[in-house]
């Protein structure tokens, strides 16, 4: 729901919707959630013109990547970031 909200730009709803997800993936204790979500909202960030806060979260995604494909994600979303 975070991206669809993203593309269309809504990004308030976007950054609730993937603040969500974080907040599940801590509950659970799932890092693959935790990073997904933490570098969704730092692409949310970024896209609406918070690069510093963009680059912040896409970090903490990659933080919490717990494999090559999430940390390749990661880092995609980060550099977007840059």
């Amino acid at each position: 729901m975070a991206f669809n909200h993203g593309f269309v730009g809504e990004f308030e709803h976007g950054l609730a919707a993937a603040r969500e997800a974080q907040r599940v993936g801590e509950a659970i204790g799932d890092p693959r959630l935790q990073a997904y979500a933490a570098w969704t909202i730092g692409w949310l960030e970024a896209a609406r013109g918070h690069g510093d806060l963009g680059v912040d979260a896409c970090r903490r995604g990659l933080g919490h990547s717990p494999g090559p494909v999430d940390t390749s994600d990661a880092l995609g979303f980060l550099g977007g970031a840059y």
